[in-house]
């Protein structure tokens, strides 16, 4: 479904694309002055209180499409 708002307030594929690859699949690691940890998989949503413009951005188009 939020894929679909985007598609029609007529955002490019090429963003959308962009957007995804943010979101999807994050990995990390921890750094320690004794090494860096093994990576692992976080998970980011689209969150209205999140610190990033971009998602707040994205909040807003998906609010509007649905109004």
């Amino acid at each position: 479904m939020f894929w679909r708002c985007l598609e029609k307030k007529g955002m490019l594929v090429v963003y959308m694309r962009v957007i995804k690859n943010i979101y999807d699949g994050v990995r990390t690691k921890v750094r320690t002055l004794g090494g860096d940890g093994n990576d692992f998989s976080i998970d980011i949503g689209f969150h209205q209180k999140s610190a990033t413009t971009l998602s707040s951005f994205l909040f807003i188009i998906v609010l509007d499409e649905l109004t």
